[in-house]
């Protein structure tokens, strides 16, 4: 004797499985190369990298930043901007204003690495 429950679930033959598995859409070769090439743009706008980026930006003669040109300059948006200055103002190493930071002390960007120098106190 079959209850409604039973007659509810389904139960599939191992024929059915294997044919909804083959069933998926191929991917061809042009999209499997396609995440080597995302990869790259991830790498290049990880924070660690948008920040040495912002670290090289051009100052005003009182050490400030346009965030508005920052991010024509750098491509990103300004999220990502406020990602960035959030981490260095966190670290004490700038003070964010309306529209603009002022770094507290002098950074240089090296090939391989960011130096931070106390030299400014805002």
């Amino acid at each position: 004797m079959s209850t409604p429950a039973d007659s509810a679930r389904q139960v599939r033959t191992p024929h059915e499985a294997t044919t909804s598995i083959a069933a998926r859409p191929v991917k061809c070769a042009e999209e499997e190369s396609k995440p080597l090439s995302l990869k790259k743009k991830r790498d290049e706008n990880s924070l660690v990298n948008l920040t040495k980026k912002f670290c090289a930006l051009p100052r005003g003669p009182s050490g400030e930043v346009d965030l508005n040109e920052a991010m024509r300059l750098m491509e990103v948006p300004k999220r990502r901007i406020y990602d960035i200055t959030n981490v260095l103002e966190g670290v004490g190493l700038l003070v964010k204003k309306m529209n603009t930071i002022v770094w507290k002390v002098e950074v240089d960007v090296g090939p391989s690495a960011v130096t931070v120098s106390a030299g400014k106190s805002p």
